[in-house]
């Protein structure tokens, strides 16, 4: 499955509940999208202090693609979020 806020991006479904999005067992933050079958990430660059590095233009946010084991869940619960279609 393949969740994303980027409204051209192939994972967008308009209303998505809060969704946590974990890889290799690490919560993640700033993640614009994730997909749990190619095991990527699309997410804002953070510096050790959590926040957001600008890019070279300094009007966005730098971003990187990681990969690992992706999961979605639902906060307060242990359930793997799963989108209806």
């Amino acid at each position: 499955m393949r969740i994303s806020c980027l409204k051209a991006d192939p994972g967008y479904h308009g209303y998505v509940p809060s969704v946590e999005v974990w890889l290799d067992g690490v919560k993640l933050s700033h993640v614009f999208t994730a997909d749990d079958e190619t095991g990527e990430v699309l997410r804002c660059v953070i510096d050790a202090h959590g926040h957001v590095i600008p890019d070279a233009t300094g009007t966005r946010a730098r971003t990187e693609v990681i990969r690992g084991k992706v999961e979605f869940l639902i906060p307060g619960t242990e359930e793997r979020f799963v989108l209806s279609a």
